[in-house]
């Protein structure tokens, strides 16, 4: 039988900073899924607009792309604040 070997420093040190890593992990998940708004957008445009050439309607979906494009910076800044303060505990714990 092989002996129990101690977990390393730098587990110990990874341990308390998981819930951080979850939560960008989290950011990065819905910060993909706002990067498919321009191609969902085009595919607005060019499947619907097109034929029935509604101006209201180009403009709601134009304002809805911006407000996304608007939160995918909000959660960029905020997951890298994030993940940030975590490198530096990370660096403090080491």
């Amino acid at each position: 039988m092989k002996p129990q070997t101690p977990p390393s420093e730098l587990s110990l040190a990874l341990k308390p900073l998981m819930p951080v890593f979850k939560l960008a992990i989290g950011f990065s998940t819905v910060i993909s899924l706002l990067m498919l708004s321009p191609t969902v957008y085009m595919k607005e445009v060019y499947d619907r607009l097109v034929n029935s050439q509604s101006a209201m309607t180009l403009a709601m979906l134009t304002v809805m792309v911006i407000a996304a494009y608007a939160m995918m910076e909000l959660l960029e800044k905020i997951r890298s604040s994030i993940l940030r303060s975590a490198s530096m505990d990370l660096d403090l714990a080491l």
